[in-house]
């Protein structure tokens, strides 16, 4: 008996990943997360050619960036460079946390002694409420309908914090995973 549970289980976990294997096939989309800090101006932009990227959504609330080495993220700048590569720029600001979000994850932070440079992950307060106040009032299933149906393949999303988990695009990331689609950390 034992050991037709285990053959059961193998089965039930191959035709799972089986079903997903070729569901994100058919979907024939492909999602990456990007961040911004410590790479250079090429590297960044050679990051997204090199991986195809036709769709760059930009979540931040705030786009104006003060740091002279990543002005090239500023959204005075940011678009047109991306318009010259032939990559499409959204600015998905419902997908940003708001300051009260935000605030949550700084006094987290603080309580920890580090500073937003130094997390390593997204506290839990934070990720509670982006779930509830922003990933469950966003259509994210109709959003990828509409890439899908401009025939866009290789979609980007960026905010800048280097680290992938102590960054609300980690929480996008898993939405989409979610729906059945591959997601890749670039930078």
């Amino acid at each position: 008996m034992k050991n037709y549970i285990v053959f059961f289980r193998i089965l039930l976990f191959l035709r799972s990943t089986l079903l997903s294997n070729i569901f994100a096939k058919i979907q024939n989309m492909k999602f990456f997360t990007i961040g911004l800090w410590d790479y250079s101006e090429t590297e960044y932009f050679n990051r997204l050619v090199d991986n195809n990227i036709e769709v760059f959504c930009d979540t931040r609330q705030n786009t104006d960036i003060k740091n002279e080495i990543y002005k090239f993220a500023d959204t005075e700048e940011l678009p047109y460079k991306l318009q010259e590569l032939g990559i499409k720029y959204i600015h998905l600001s419902d997908l940003a946390p708001s300051k009260e979000i935000r605030n949550l994850q700084k006094t987290a932070d603080i309580k920890a002694g580090i500073t937003k440079e130094q997390r390593t992950e997204l506290c839990s307060e934070f990720k509670n409420a982006y779930q509830r106040e922003i990933l469950d009032n966003f259509d994210l299933r109709k959003f990828i309908n509409q890439l899908k149906g401009n025939k866009f393949k290789n979609i980007a999303i960026f905010c800048v914090e280097k680290n992938l988990n102590a960054c609300h695009r980690s929480l996008i990331g898993l939405e989409i995973k979610r729906l059945g689609y591959t997601v890749e950390h670039i930078l």
